[in-house]
């Protein structure tokens, strides 16, 4: 009775395949998981700064975050971040602030519009 495999012949799918292209498509599926790896380690080592935005009692909370790498990168976000809201939203003023925080919830550093913008008149 025969079992339909040849003697000698393919016994897996991938057996096909050159031996020499087995081994290229391995490297590449190592390359894929180191990669993939890496950047996962990369993004853990980006502190996350939430920009929460303030303007007298009204408080809007940043639920997503930023990744960027340190303090200084935050605040030069937060700048833009001033210029664009204050020339889009009339009610954000001088007196609106963000407030950056960590990745623990602690704000580390308040930005005042007018710090991006100037005194509003």
């Amino acid at each position: 009775m025969r079992s339909g495999k040849e003697p000698g012949g393919p016994s897996k799918p991938h057996d096909k395949t050159p031996p020499s292209k087995r081994h290229e498509v391995g490297k590449n599926v190592f390359v894929l998981i180191v990669l993939k790896h890496y950047s996962r380690t990369w993004r853990s080592l980006m502190p996350c700064y939430y920009f929460h935005i303030r303007n007298g009692s009204d408080f809007e909370e940043d639920p997503d975050g930023t990744e960027l790498p340190d303090i200084n990168a935050a605040h030069a976000e937060a700048l833009i971040v001033a210029q664009e809201l204050a020339a889009a939203v009339p009610e954000f003023d001088s007196d609106t602030i963000i407030e950056i925080a960590d990745e623990t919830g602690q704000t580390v550093l308040l930005v005042p519009f007018s710090e991006a913008i100037g005194p509003i008149q």
